[in-house]
């Protein structure tokens, strides 16, 4: 990732987890299902007559509650539920099993399928009324998604390539299920599972996979509320794109501090999102537009390739300020290129820009002499 996330502190959709987490454990230690067993949030939208109506707490009951009570297993379930919501330690604890052992068999409707299916649609349930912050008639989701943006800003963390959505508009970001809902379902409402990211990211590079397996083996991944280790990027060019020639581009992603767990979190983090070829596509196809457009507004000659490379260096660190803001879109490809100009790029390279500049200038002058 490239930067922290900051937390939407006391939305009350991280309750839903809360009252799923009662509920089992309510069924697995055999206690009534009341009012009682849940918290606040729950009891003060609790209604007497629950269960004659089609309401989320006869949903519960019906679904969860009675689900787990009667189940030979429950101790196992809940083991499995409790182990798979802990999304920050599964993060940063390689030691910690991946709990995946219950086959919810959903091919045929049968009881485990009704039971899946009301998990899954717990993450709708996130926008019931109970769960919004404020009286706006605004869904909670939404809610959640605008306050998120007022304290993170629009650009996307794990690409730092495109945006969140206008929060004016009428739709929101995507809600990542870090853990995919379809093989955890137990994890499907929890908002510490759930991070808004572009459409690009989510729909087009994770999908649908696993942040802590990988063929087989348990890996690490970044949390994105935690504070994130010192990371280094480097990009260089075997082939530079001349005389319309493709170039060949490398990117290496490597911690400050030589660390192993580091690394895996890097591995995992190129793995879901593709980081390294997406980033490398985008300054294939836009590098030369993003170069001229500085120069366009450059008034004065190059004396020399010295010259060039302060101004790229220059343009690197305007762009570095932009990716701390988090507010335009490209920003990490263009400091790691402009980067890439101003410290590695050979002369030749360099005299496509030197020469663009100047010549520019040159036809500005005869203009200027002529009018």
């Amino acid at each position: 990732m490239l930067f922290q996330l900051k937390p939407v502190i006391d939305h009350p959709t991280f309750e839903m987890q809360l009252i799923l987490e009662s509920t089992i454990k309510a069924a697995r230690d055999n206690i009534d299902f009341s009012k009682n067993c849940f918290p606040l949030i729950l009891q003060n939208d609790w209604k007497d007559d629950w269960q004659d109506n089609d309401c989320f707490i006869k949903k519960l009951h019906d679904n969860l509650y009675s689900f787990i009570k009667e189940h030979p297993e429950k101790e196992k379930l809940c083991e499995q539920f409790l182990n798979n919501n802990k999304i920050q330690t599964l993060c940063n604890e390689e030691s910690i099993r991946l709990i995946n052992d219950f086959d919810w068999d959903i091919k045929e409707n049968n009881r485990n399928k009704e039971v899946y299916k009301f998990l899954l649609s717990c993450y709708e349930s996130l926008d019931l009324v109970m769960f919004r912050l404020n009286k706006e008639l605004i869904a909670p989701r939404k809610e959640f998604d605008n306050i998120f943006r007022n304290v993170n800003n629009y650009l996307c963390p794990f690409c730092g390539l495109h945006l969140y959505p206008n929060e004016l508009g009428d739709g929101r970001s995507d809600f990542d299920h870090f853990l995919n809902k379809a093989d955890y379902p137990f994890a499907s409402s929890n908002m510490y599972n759930l991070f808004p990211m572009c459409d690009k990211c989510n729909q087009k590079a994770k999908k649908a996979k696993n942040p802590f397996i990988y063929e087989g083996t348990r890996t690490l991944a970044f949390y994105p509320y935690d504070v994130l280790p010192e990371i280094s990027y480097k990009l260089t060019c075997t082939t530079e794109p001349l005389n319309n020639r493709k170039g060949e581009w490398k990117l290496d992603i490597t911690p400050v501090i030589n660390d192993a767990s580091i690394r895996k979190k890097i591995d995992t983090w190129d793995r879901l999102f593709n980081i390294k070829k997406r980033t490398i596509d985008e300054i294939e196809v836009f590098h030369n537009y993003w170069v001229t457009k500085e120069l366009d507004n450059k008034k004065e000659k190059f004396t020399s390739f010295d010259g060039v490379r302060e101004f790229m260096d220059d343009r690197k660190n305007h762009y570095k300020l932009q990716l701390e803001r988090k507010m335009e879109p490209c920003t990490f490809a263009k400091v790691i290129f402009f980067d890439y100009l101003s410290k590695n790029s050979t002369e030749k390279f360099i005299y496509r820009y030197f020469e663009y500049n100047n010549n520019k200038i040159q036809k500005t002058e005869i203009l200027e002499l002529t009018i």
